[in-house]
């Protein structure tokens, strides 16, 4: 397995993946019923955008060329200080412990 700095174009290559991930633990919210694939895909779309301009980061770990994991954050003010805000970090279930 190797971790590395995802791209916008990196992530446009896994959205699909990456969406399905997010989809996934978004419905698995009973509260989350509605949400839909598309609207998980769309999200990812505003990742590749912060990558585009340099207003978030995004790590994968990759294990044969498969993207098992993600983790997506950005810069968020709070209050009086800056802070990294993680918006996302997502395992496939089959790669959790």
């Amino acid at each position: 397995m190797k971790i590395e700095a995802l791209t916008a174009e990196i992530v446009e290559i896994y959205r699909s993946e990456i969406a399905q991930l997010s989809f996934e633990n978004v419905r698995s919210n009973a509260f989350h019923n509605h949400y839909t694939y598309e609207e998980a895909f769309e999200k990812i779309g505003g990742l590749i955008d912060h990558l585009k301009t340099d207003t978030a980061i995004a790590y994968g770990a990759l294990k044969d060329d498969e993207l098992i994991a993600f983790i997506w954050a950005y810069v968020h003010q709070f209050r009086e200080e800056t802070r990294m805000y993680v918006s996302e970090i997502r395992v496939k279930k089959e790669h959790r412990k």
